[in-house]
This record gives structure tokens, C-alpha cells and sequence, in this order.
């Protein structure tokens, strides 16, 4: 905003005139701008290429942790909303957790973010969702009840090499 100041000026009048004359602000000295640092990321292991690897990523996860009766089913032509179903058992609701934590930890450390992981405070069936790949750990009493793989009977199974799993996993 201006404000107007009435000044005497000096000139060849005798008498001196009175003139009003406008003066500005200053503008205020524009804020400084910090800059932020760059951020730096960790490496990350080399990216799974493709929907089939991810799978296989998630089972090595779960056989790491001694995951039994390991199977993967491919979904990609029977259902819109995943490709792969990576199913195993664990003995016990403790062992159940640790192989949910070791496959959710290595798909993280791949740069796999799971967008939902369900189950884990009972642990008696946990489903972490990777998206193209939905994996699910079910204590081996729980995994009998469902029978989830006989909902999938026309889905073909992914073979696999690999440790072999105990009580009948493919290998």
C-alpha cells in the first residue's frame, strides 16, 4: 500500500510550493527458498522381472522359514485381481508367523510393499497380498479345514526347483 507525504520543495519559486508526492513501500526482500537435501536411497536387490518370479520369490520365503506343503497355483486366467497363489503350512501358530514375516521381509527388501497383510494376530491363516501375488500360510489344522486349493482345482500348479518341502511338497 502507497502513502502520500506532503514535502516542501525547494526550486526556483520564491515562495516554495507544496506538492504531494507518493512514495512506495520497499518491498520486503523475497524469503529464501532452503532447498532440500537429496534424498538417498538404499540399493535394492535386482527387481523381480516378472509376475511368475515374484511367485517363486515368495515361496523360497516361505520354504527358507521351513514352510511345508508348499504349492503354487496360477490364477492369471481364471480371476482379474491376481496372478499367482503361493499356499504352505506351518506346524504351529508360531511357525505360521515367522514364515508371514520372513515373506513379507523379503518382498520388502525386493521392493515389494505388501498392500495388505491379514491374519497375523491369531495366526492360524495369514494372507499377504502382493498384489499379482496373494500369499497364504495356514496352520496345517487350519489349511485341512478350507481345503483352499480344492476351490482352485483348474488352476494349473507352478513347478518348481528347490529344497523340497516335507509332507509332500513339490520340489
Amino acid at each position: 500500500m502507497s502513502k502520500k507525504k506532503t514535502v516542501k520543495v525547494k526550486g526556483s519559486s520564491k515562495d516554495g510550493k507544496k506538492v504531494s508526492v507518493t512514495k512506495a513501500k520497499k518491498k520486503a526482500p523475497a524469503a529464501k527458498v532452503k532447498k532440500k537435501p537429496a534424498v538417498v536411497k538404499a540399493k535394492k536387490k535386482a527387481p523381480v522381472r516378472n509376475r511368475a518370479e515374484k511367485a517363486l520369490m515368495a515361496a523360497m520365503a516361505a520354504l527358507d522359514k521351513k514352510a511345508l506343503e508348499l504349492e503354487i497355483l496360477d490364477l492369471s486366467d481364471l480371476v482379474y485381481y491376481t496372478d499367482y497363489f503361493v499356499i504352505c503350512s506351518g506346524t504351529s501358530t508360531q511357525h505360521v508367523s515367522a514364515i508371514a514375516d520372513n515373506v513379507e521381509k523379503v518382498a520388502r527388501d525386493m521392493g515389494h510393499v505388501p498392500s495388505g497383510i491379514e491374519g497375523k494376530q491369531n495366526s492360524h491363516w495369514v494372507l499377504i497380498d502382493l498384489g499379482d501375488v496373494v500369499v497364504h500360510v495356514f496352520e496345517q489344522e487350519t489349511r485341512q479345514f478350507y481345503q483352499l486349493e480344492k476351490l482352485w482345482l483348474d488352476a494349473p500348479r507352478v513347478k518348481y526347483s528347490g529344497p523340497k518341502a516335507a509332507a509332500g511338497g513339490a520340489g
